[in-house]
């Protein structure tokens, strides 16, 4: 029965040892949504000040025109066409 008790300090031991990882964890995950908030933040206000360049336009008008006349999203448009053609004539022609 003397065992019993040998182990208590060791659990307590790894219980602290868990907590103190918790914490940091804790800690660490705050830091990177304290992060990530400002990040979206300035690029928000990155976004509403390159709006202002253009007279007239507002940010959601801005954020259409750069959508709009984005090369990258034309091209994933364009393969976007591609794959259902493709994905049509598959189910046509198994």
């Amino acid at each position: 029965m003397g065992g019993g008790t040998g182990a208590e300090p060791t659990q307590v031991a790894v219980m602290k040892a868990a907590s103190a990882l918790m914490q940091a964890n804790i800690v660490w995950y705050a830091r990177s949504a304290a992060l990530c908030l400002a990040f979206a933040f300035a690029g928000a206000a990155k976004a509403q000040a390159a709006s202002d360049l253009v007279p007239g336009v507002g940010l959601a008008g801005f954020l259409e025109l750069v959508e709009r006349n984005n090369p990258e999203l034309e091209t994933a448009r364009q393969q976007r066409v591609l794959a259902d053609a493709e994905a049509q004539i598959a189910r046509a022609y198994p």
